[in-house]
């Protein structure tokens, strides 16, 4: 299970809360790296975000399933800035991949849809 303060954490806690699930064997660690490794050795399932595994997605390591569910909220990316402040060059080139990785995360797998 994510491990606070992981964001997809309160959201698996509500989800088992709401069903009242109580998995009898359970892992809860905040390092997403390991958590993918755990995974990749077979050594479990997990509930993580599409951008916490899109690599391993694309690479055809991992499968992605979302969860639809009117309990979850979505996520959101947001990129904060002071009001006042002009973005640089690399800021706005920043935002530009940004946006480009997470326009291409819709087309990952047919699940992912």
């Amino acid at each position: 299970m994510p491990g606070a303060p992981l964001i997809v954490h309160e959201r698996v806690a509500l989800l088992y809360r709401h069903h009242d699930f109580a998995p009898e064997n359970t892992i809860s660690c905040n390092d997403i790296r390991l958590i993918k490794s755990l995974v990749l050795r077979g050594s479990g399932v997990t509930l993580l975000s599409l951008l916490d595994v899109l690599d391993e997605v694309q690479r055809g390591q991992l499968a992605f399933v979302p969860l639809r569910s009117t309990l979850l909220r979505p996520l959101t990316l947001a990129l904060c800035t002071a009001p006042s402040r002009q973005l640089s060059r690399p800021a706005q080139m920043a935002i530009q991949t940004l946006s480009a990785v997470i326009e291409s995360m819709a087309t990952v797998s047919p699940a992912a849809r």
